[in-house]
């Protein structure tokens, strides 16, 4: 029973392995931009254009985005050093890690900036969930993990090298990035 049981095992593996997960269709620059323009009424406007503008420029999970603190970000000429020391991203590497980036939109870094610097008791409020941010991103037709798989292939494209990208995705292993990179599946 225990051969039967272990063989069984794994099959599953294997089959669970050569399954590809349902990846989403990567995000663009330009779709981004346009939902980050389309939130400009509502309570926690202003919130969401940030963590889009963030999740975006870090290839974060937004769900870490959203658990920043303002002394988490060090904000230099053209670069911003973004510490992450909560969320999914942190659990997985078990401990804080810092990303550097730069905001290329002189529009999305003067908000971020003007933002960072509001006397606002928190950065991102505590009941913004993440039905604001699925409204905003399914407007332009994604969804939360469409952002960082696109901001990801962005930066592929670039020429950014694997021990950098896996920095910022934290990927253990470059044949792990390149499945998650997956560029077969275009908009």
């Amino acid at each position: 029973f225990d051969e039967f049981w272990n063989l069984a095992m794994k099959g599953a593996r294997i089959a669970a392995i050569q399954h590809a997960p349902n990846q989403p269709i990567p995000a663009t620059y330009e779709l981004v931009d346009q939902a980050i323009k389309s939130c400009k009424a509502g309570p926690y406007s202003a919130q969401i254009r940030i963590i889009l503008m963030l999740g975006w420029s870090t290839a974060a999970r937004l769900g870490c985005v959203r658990q920043l603190q303002r002394q988490d970000f060090l904000i230099k000429e053209r670069e911003i050093h973004i510490t992450f020391r909560r969320g999914k991203g942190v659990i997985a590497r078990k401990t804080a890690y810092t990303v550097t980036t730069t905001i290329a939109n002189p529009i999305w870094r003067e908000e971020l900036v003007s933002y960072l610097a509001s006397k606002q008791k928190w950065l991102f409020a505590k009941n913004l969930n993440v039905t604001h941010l699925r409204s905003a991103l399914s407007a332009v037709g994604l969804e939360q993990r469409s952002l960082r798989r696109g901001a990801l292939q962005a930066m592929a494209v670039l020429g950014t090298s694997p021990d950098i990208l896996m920095n910022f995705s934290g990927h253990s292993s470059v044949l792990t990035l390149n499945r998650y990179l997956d560029f077969g599946k275009k908009r």
